[in-house]
């Protein structure tokens, strides 16, 4: 491993520290990079509140004239990037580019948030196969006119792949989903694929589903 990649690895594994993202911009300064070495402090700065709005609108300009230089292609097909700290933070992209590149932006950058503009294919997702067909839980999913089947199997190859340990990953525009009025606590748990909110429980322990989706809240178990 590179001493860069030994870094990248620290900020990584600590994402709420600074002191990596810090020591990185040493290495910066070290070799010939001494403007991206910059903006981190910047940003960093900004983050603890302890700078004033000419750095903002310094930040800004720097973003503007070095960005294409500081990240590689792959990342450049995002339709948006956030910045935070002196790296990448948010993202919004396809699902195609996403799957493509993850892996290479998910060692370099320390992503809080994805937003994919699309969705997996129903055939990726029928791929990783169906739970229990008997399980009345998924019987009535499968009847829902709205499509909640293969939402929730959508949300279940998605979170297999990447749990929501790290970084979040939503949808840019939520689809109207039927669920019926409420699917009780018990069905929820045989999903295997999020925890109920709290709020979210009504007296008589049933989950409203819609209600979760709308509020965008289905985190995994």
């Amino acid at each position: 491993m590179t001493e860069e990649a030994a870094l990248l690895a620290a900020i990584l594994a600590n994402r709420a520290e600074d002191t990596p993202r810090l020591a990185y911009a040493d290495w910066c300064d070290e070799n010939g990079q001494s403007e991206r070495a910059a903006f981190i402090r910047l940003q960093i700065r900004l983050a603890r509140k302890a700078s004033m709005n000419r750095d903002a609108v310094r930040a800004k300009r720097m973003l503007r004239r070095f960005e294409k230089e500081w990240l590689p292609p792959f990342l450049m097909f995002a339709r948006k990037r956030v910045w935070s700290r002196g790296f990448v933070s948010r993202l919004t992209c396809s699902w195609a580019d996403w799957l493509a590149h993850h892996e290479a932006i998910l060692t370099r950058q320390p992503v809080e948030r994805v937003k994919l503009t699309t969705r997996p294919t129903w055939e990726e997702v029928q791929g990783e196969g169906h739970p229990d067909d008997n399980d009345p839980l998924f019987i009535h999913l499968m009847r829902s006119p709205g499509g909640a089947y293969r939402e929730l199997l959508t949300w279940r190859h998605i979170y297999r792949r990447w749990p929501r340990d790290k970084f979040d990953i939503e949808f840019e525009l939520l689809p109207v989903v039927a669920f019926g009025p409420t699917i009780t606590l018990q069905h929820h748990t045989m999903l295997g694929l999020v925890r109920v909110p709290q709020e979210l429980l009504d007296d008589s322990s049933n989950y409203n589903y819609a209600a979760a989706l709308s509020a965008n809240e289905l985190r995994p178990r």
